[in-house]
């Protein structure tokens, strides 16, 4: 089994279920911190760690009294898409950014409106964004269609953040992508194809 990780008062150790490991791993976070005992889980121990230490560096801010500069915004995300739009567009007429990538990200933010339209953007969370996964995946979307949807979210929340009106940004899992197999002929069966190609033909082949 592997060691605990201690980052201050907060553990980071793999989680267990009914006496197995799930593979993913919790943020034990104690009460004497916080009031109430919290172990949000990642999917990696590297994610446990840097959530653990980020959550750290919070506790230690806020006892010292020291608070994030970002004030808090009456913006949708709607709102926020909004700008970011305008915004692009802008790049367009400069030639920094191609006329079709913003009309694809317009297309992908159809959907992703309709359901984070309303909320403010600072409560755009990742459990939300695990939400909107499921209910795409349900519509029978892609896993490929999925990421990439939540690739423009990320541009428009790192944008966000760069205008103050989001803290961080939040951790998104990527929906895992199915592997593409490849039949890849043997030399054997590469030899027979050449030997059934007309003559005349193989010089081109080769």
């Amino acid at each position: 089994m592997e060691q605990h990780v201690k980052i201050g008062a907060i553990t980071v150790r793999p989680e267990v279920r009914s006496g197995l490991q799930t593979g993913r791993w919790v943020v034990d976070i104690p009460s004497s911190l916080t009031g109430q005992r919290k172990r949000p889980s990642r999917s990696t121990k590297k994610k446990a760690v840097e959530l653990a230490r980020r959550l750290k560096r919070e506790l230690e801010n806020k006892q010292l009294g020291l608070t994030p500069t970002v004030r808090r915004t009456s913006k949708t995300f709607n709102d926020v898409v909004k700008e970011w739009v305008v915004k692009e567009g802008r790049r367009v007429q400069t030639r920094k950014k191609e006329e079709g990538s913003l009309r694809c990200d317009k297309d992908q933010l159809k959907p992703v409106c309709r359901f984070l339209g309303l909320y403010f953007i600072q409560d755009v969370s990742g459990d939300l964004m695990e939400d909107y996964q499921k209910v795409r995946l349900d519509a029978g979307m892609s896993p490929y269609t999925v990421n990439s949807e939540m690739a423009t979210i990320k541009k428009i929340l790192r944008w966000a953040i760069k205008k103050e009106w989001l803290v961080v940004l939040p951790e998104i899992e990527s929906v895992p992508e199915p592997k593409i197999k490849y039949d890849i002929p043997t030399p054997s069966e590469i030899k027979k194809i050449l030997n059934a190609i007309l003559p005349s033909a193989r010089t081109v082949v080769w």
